[in-house]
């Protein structure tokens, strides 16, 4: 099977075990329709709040929509970067990946994601 195949695949033998895997093995088991376009939020952290306006900005020059997020309780803030499309691993890795260059140089990075699925947001850190 081609590698893109693979990334792509719906059938869960074709998923890693890793976190990003168990999670698309979780909405395929509750019936998630992966044909379906849907909004996946990926969340933008970084090691200091709030964070270097250039890194911002590198962000939105691609993602327009991106939103800053901060928890006045925790003191942690995040950047959610709203995409549309077809959800699958590969997708899931290549956004991540994207988004983690765009701030790497300013202390940030990618490597969380969650899809509203029957109401309820599933994400990595959900589980």
């Amino acid at each position: 099977m081609a590698l893109g195949a693979t990334m792509t695949s719906t059938t869960s033998e074709y998923w890693p075990e890793d976190a990003d895997g168990e999670v698309l093995r979780h909405l395929l088991d509750k019936g998630f329709d992966f044909a379906q376009k849907c909004v996946v939020d990926f969340n933008v952290d970084f090691v200091a709040w709030p964070p270097n306006p250039d890194g911002l900005h590198r962000i939105r020059l691609e993602f327009p929509h991106a939103s800053e997020h901060f928890d006045d309780v925790s003191g942690h803030g995040s950047v959610v970067v709203k995409v549309e499309a077809r959800l699958s691993y590969g997708f899931v890795l290549d956004t991540q990946h994207r988004l983690t260059e765009l701030v790497d140089e300013f202390g940030g990075w990618c490597d969380s994601w969650g899809v509203l699925h029957n109401g309820k947001c599933r994400s990595p850190l959900a589980l």
